[in-house]
């Protein structure tokens, strides 16, 4: 299916990793989930972000509110490299949405 394994046992620059990916390959798509299964998150890891703005590709914000039963997707949006500003953005997106799990909802800290 095209998936692409990553030594995450190694002490690895998983960013440039991933990052070389999207260099070497026409067509590749990295999707990461806010919200686990097994534990709460309230604010967004950074990593998707770095490799977004080393790999100059653009990303997309989908989220699935359980709570009003949507699935949104986000125009893509290239990251500007002002992390502060871009995650204000993301977390205006993901607002209030609810998800499956409501008590491990991502509700991000203002």
């Amino acid at each position: 299916m095209g998936g692409v394994p990553v030594d995450r046992s190694k002490n690895n620059n998983f960013v440039q990793a991933v990052a070389d990916v999207f260099e070497k390959r026409d067509r590749f798509r990295l999707t990461v989930a806010p919200e686990g299964t097994r534990a709460k998150v309230d604010q967004l890891k950074s990593g998707f972000y770095y490799i977004a703005l080393r790999a100059k590709v653009p990303i997309v914000l989908c989220v699935f509110d359980w709570g009003k039963g949507v699935i949104r997707f986000d125009k893509p949006f290239m990251p500007t490299g002002d992390k502060e500003a871009d995650f204000k953005y993301f977390y205006e997106f993901y607002g209030d949405a609810k998800g499956f799990h409501p008590k491990k909802s991502f509700i991000p800290k203002s």
